[in-house]
């Protein structure tokens, strides 16, 4: 059975955590049915995995800026770089996008367009047709989004695999790492409490517009089909 390291990089919200549990099961639900794993790793706790730690790594997001560039961040950097240089299968989720990207040499900024929350549209690029992570999709299909950071810069040798008009939404680095700005481990209920708990912040966002399913939910899946 493939062991899959899940570094989380962030507690999920209390408000999401009381009605439906912590982010370790929705990864678990989207591995259901596969031969793998999933181990977590509280990476902002200081339980940090060696490079050689399980078959591949999958890094959550976070309710941390990759711009504040923690301790723990720094850390997670050069893991990063370690895994990358090792070959290892590597997914960023959200903040795990942003910060692989920084990682390798690419940039993280506030988006000047503002938040991105709720249901998003994108399209994938003539690489991301062809990407093994988008096995199976259209060239445009729908995400869920909670986010206010974007990666404004890829590293160099990273391949575009989609975005759309808030930016970059996805890309590759090499053959084995993969990043996405979006959440396929949401599901509708999910994207919707976090959208109601945006607007407890102050962020404009509208529950009612949220697509009823999550098209990107086999990423997940697609990317453990990845490992060997």
């Amino acid at each position: 059975m493939k062991k899959v390291i899940l570094i989380c990089a962030g507690q999920t919200p209390r408000p999401i955590a009381e009605k439906f549990g912590e982010k370790l099961e929705w990864y678990r639900l989207q591995a259901a049915g596969l031969d793998a794993e999933i181990e977590p790793r509280l990476i902002y706790l200081g339980d940090t995995p060696d490079c050689s730690d399980g078959d591949a790594w999958i890094i959550t997001g976070s309710g941390e800026s990759v711009l504040d560039r923690r301790a723990w961040m720094l850390q997670l950097e050069e893991l990063i770089r370690c895994g990358a240089s090792a070959g290892k299968p590597i997914l960023g989720i959200c903040f795990g996008h942003q910060i692989i990207a920084q990682a390798l040499g690419g940039e993280v900024a506030r988006n000047p367009k503002g938040w991105e929350v709720g249901s998003r549209s994108l399209h994938l690029t003539a690489a991301g047709t062809t990407s093994v992570l988008f096995k199976g999709f259209p060239q445009e299909f729908t995400v869920y989004e909670t986010h206010e950071d974007i990666v404004v810069q890829l590293p160099d040798e990273a391949e575009l695999l989609a975005e759309n008009t808030m930016g970059i939404q996805a890309f590759g680095y090499g053959d084995s790492v993969f990043a996405v700005q979006f959440h396929p481990e949401f599901t509708y209920e999910i994207i919707c409490e976090y959208t109601k708990m945006r607007e407890l912040q102050g962020i404009p966002v509208n529950c009612s517009q949220v697509a009823r399913a999550n098209a990107a939910s086999d990423v997940i899946s697609n990317f453990i089909n990845t490992i060997s």
